[in-house]
Formats: structure tokens, sequence, C-alpha cells
């Protein structure tokens, strides 16, 4: 399933950040728009990928207390 975010880009001075409003602790920086998206893309998957993590682990640990 595929989902669309916007992304958010301000420039602040030699810098832009970028960040999505919808899913906290995913953001970035970058000196250009483009590399800024490709930070804020890798961003996003770290944190998927940790949250993911973090579920199996959730559910491993309450399968075991249900024993």
């Amino acid at each position: 399933m595929k989902r669309r975010l916007t992304a958010v880009i301000e420039k602040h001075g030699g810098w832009y950040i970028g960040y999505f409003k919808r899913i906290p602790g995913v953001n970035t920086q970058g000196r250009t728009v483009c590399s800024t998206l490709r930070n804020l893309a890798e961003a996003f998957q770290l944190i998927q990928n940790d949250n993911r993590r973090i579920a199996k682990r959730r559910k491993a640990d309450s399968s075991l207390r249900s024993e």
C-alpha cells in the first residue's frame, strides 16, 4: 500500500530543513532542496524500519507473557 506524504521544506540561512508534519521524528537538513528530499526519504525509511522492529519485539514480548 502506497501513501502520499507531504514534505515541508524551509530555507534557514544556507540550509534547507525538511520534515513531515504527520510523522514526528522524521526530519533532516541539506544544502539543496534535492539533497534535503533524499535525506528525508532516508530518514523516513530508518524510522519505518525501527518502528517495525519495535512492533515485532512488543508482539513477541506480549505472546511470552500470555503463555
